[in-house]
């Protein structure tokens, strides 16, 4: 009888402190979802899907959330440069419900258009993520000079900088645009 005492007290002090419901190797008292497979310490977590995947307390969020002070604008109408260069400013945020707002000041270049002309845009619209680390996409509209305008660009963030290209329709042409933010 000493030997089954033994092994039944082997076995006790092998056995989790919890059950493992979802049987994903963490038992319910480390798991912050033991009704999921999927979700466990350290599982990938993916980003603004609404599920803290790797139990930190919070859902992943995508790359491009934040603002972003623009940096570089250049839109281009067959090979005309259009902007001024130097004269852009603005601000972009992007917000983990996928808005995207876009607040840019910009020069026409005066040699392009015959006299100076100083546009503001103010622009709503949404992001949205593509497949492929730090990929986007997105689409924002406004009012200009009495038009409406629009930008559609396809972004790639790193951490410190967001890198788009795309289409600036302004003034009822369409612009060939690459433009660079950095994060604020």
């Amino acid at each position: 009888m000493g030997r089954l005492t033994w092994l039944l007290a082997g076995l006790a002090a092998c056995a989790p402190s919890a059950p493992d419901i979802d049987h994903d190797g963490f038992a319910a008292d480390q798991d912050c979802d033991d009704a999921n497979a999927l979700v466990y310490p350290g599982a990938p977590d993916t980003p603004g899907d609404g599920v803290d995947g790797d139990c930190d307390g919070q859902d992943a969020q995508h790359d491009f959330v934040g603002e972003w002070e623009l940096v570089f604008l250049s839109a281009m109408f067959s090979s005309f440069q259009l902007v001024d260069s130097g004269s852009e400013s603005g601000v972009l945020t992007l917000t983990e419900d996928l808005d995207a707002e876009l607040d840019v000041s910009l020069g026409i270049d005066p040699a392009v258009v015959g006299y100076e002309l100083d546009i503001a845009l103010v622009m709503d619209g949404w992001v949205s993520p593509l497949d492929g680390e730090g990929r986007s996409w997105m689409r924002v509209e406004g009012e200009a000079v009495g038009e409406t305008s629009f930008v559609e660009l396809e972004c790639t963030s790193s951490e410190d900088a967001l890198d788009c290209e795309g289409v600036l329709l302004a003034l009822g042409v369409n612009l060939d645009t690459v433009a660079r933010f950095e994060r604020r």
